[in-house]
């Protein structure tokens, strides 16, 4: 089983802050165990001990949140999807669509097309 000490804990909180408030340009994760003295076992898989949820997935779903909001408050699809990393527009559609259940288009400003996650 995997142990952490009180110091690792306190990082992956530290790292979960700053992946919350980094939702305006894209995270690198493989620079994290580097950014923030932690070895990169103990970052994958203590995170997901910690708080039930992969960083992947964590950091999925923030970036998609923090996207929809963006769209819902009238930014185009393109500048949500440029803010979260994704150069193409259709890539970026296809994951908002994976995880959500609808495409970014459906959404029309200020009302919701989905309960989404």
């Amino acid at each position: 089983m995997l142990r952490l000490t009180h110091a690792e804990i306190k990082t992956l909180i530290r790292i979960r802050w700053y992946l919350e408030d980094s939702r305006n340009y894209p995270i690198h994760i493989p620079d994290l165990p580097e950014l923030f003295s932690i070895e990169e076992n103990k970052l994958l898989r203590g995170f997901k001990r910690l708080f039930k949820v992969s960083i992947h997935r964590y950091y999925l779903r923030q970036s998609m949140l923090h996207a929809k909001q963006l769209i819902q408050d009238g930014a185009m699809i393109k500048e949500a999807a440029i803010v979260q990393g994704y150069s193409n527009t259709a890539n970026f559609s296809r994951a908002y669509k994976r995880f959500f259940g609808y495409y970014p288009s459906t959404i029309d400003c200020g009302n919701n097309a989905g309960n989404g996650q």
